[in-house]
């Protein structure tokens, strides 16, 4: 088993308890059923008062089904497994419990014992897990840190605002969505899909590296400059079009106007994407001469895939890229490919220093993008 899963497992348990409080919630209700038969036994009935349980028993089932193992690689699970926590998470868990419930006069002391079989089993899985995590962390950290992110050229795909990653099942959906868009204009390029591949994930799986080869590195490059670019323009102009109206859009009297405003700005942005994706692909091909027979399924590569990197950056995630210096220093060829590569990157960071990135994601927040499948 990969070290990363262990750890990733470990945030999974402390996520769902900082937002669904499945434990919590658990023992809450173990408690009361507890109270509740001792309040029930001969001895204690004039003494104790029964409590009622209703909120509690809904809010810990509905917290159960939070636990969704299908978010979770098999060797995860097989680890839950161990402490035959699986058994009780997700949505059949969260049934089966209901159904113990169902009918309330239900013996006191059995509807606590399925409780407590629940909650000590989740408990003890999060408790031994989360131990194993914090000593695995260091050699974590050594191994996110190795050598390949020094001497290897990456491209940064950096999930963020928007754009956050959930889950580990949301982690693979994005590493297979961005797998994809990088296959496009891998694709275009005639570069092997293999030359892309996924290197890691950094910072709690914020960010995904994947491996550049040489081929790709400048049109990489090239592409996330005019991206940028292209974002910050469009909210330069939408700041300049709201400046126009002297009055306060978020008065209720101005609420018409205001989407006439934004309906206006979706549906420039919207053309503003497909003419510049359009424009930008054109420009990669004409450099790397890309046959005529090639170029119109390149083209359409390369156009969804710029799409899809506008997607990104607009809805608050940032890109970076990465070549080693060692690869710039080639007295005998100072045009190289890296180089060239080094100074569109650069200049891409530049740029992004010059705007307010909250300013621009506060600008551009309403707007609805198209579809990633155009």
């Amino acid at each position: 088993m990969l070290i990363q899963e262990m750890i990733d497992l470990s945030n999974w348990f402390n996520e769902k308890e900082k937002f669904f409080s499945p434990l919590a919630k658990l023992d809450k209700l173990l408690q009361i059923l507890k109270s509740n038969t001792q309040a029930r036994s001969p001895s204690n009935r004039n003494i104790y008062q029964v409590q009622a349980f209703t909120n509690e028993k809904n809010e810990a089932i509905e917290a159960v089904e939070k636990y969704d193992i299908a978010e979770l690689s098999n060797n995860q699970i097989n680890c839950l497994a161990a402490h035959n926590a699986n058994n009780f998470m997700g949505k059949q868990a969260s049934n089966i419990m209901s159904d113990f419930f169902r009918n309330e006069v239900h013996d006191m002391a059995f509807l606590a014992e399925q409780v407590q079989q629940a909650y000590d089993s989740i408990r003890k899985a999060k408790e031994a897990i989360n131990a194993v995590s914090i000593s695995l962390m260091p050699y974590y950290e050594k191994i996110t840190n190795t050598d390949y992110l020094e001497d290897t050229a990456r491209f940064s795909i950096i999930f963020k605002d928007g754009v956050q990653i959930e889950s580990l099942k949301d982690l693979e959906s994005r590493s297979k969505e961005w797998s994809k868009i990088m296959h496009g204009i891998g694709v275009a390029l005639d570069i092997s899909p293999t030359e892309f591949k996924v290197l890691g994930a950094r910072n709690g799986s914020f960010i995904l590296d994947l491996y550049m080869c040489a081929a790709a590195i400048v049109p990489v490059g090239f592409i996330l400059n005019r991206t940028l670019s292209i974002i910050e323009k469009f909210a330069i102009t939408i700041k300049r079009l709201k400046s126009i109206y002297d009055l306060d859009i978020s008065e209720p009297v101005y609420d018409e106007i205001r989407k006439q405003i934004e309906t206006t700005n979706e549906k420039y942005f919207n053309i503003k994407k497909t003419i510049s994706s359009k424009q930008i692909a054109s420009e990669i091909l004409d450099e790397r001469n890309v046959p005529d027979n090639k170029r119109p399924e390149a083209q359409l590569n390369l156009e969804s895939s710029i799409k899809k990197i506008l997607n990104h950056l607009k809805n608050g995630g940032d890109l970076d890229a990465f070549v080693p210096s060692e690869q710039t220093n080639d007295d005998q060829n100072p045009s190289s490919e890296a180089e060239r590569a080094t100074i569109l990157i650069n200049e891409f960071r530049s740029k992004k220093l010059e705007y307010s990135k909250e300013e621009i994601i506060k600008l551009l927040e309403h707007i609805d993008f198209e579809s990633d499948s155009e």
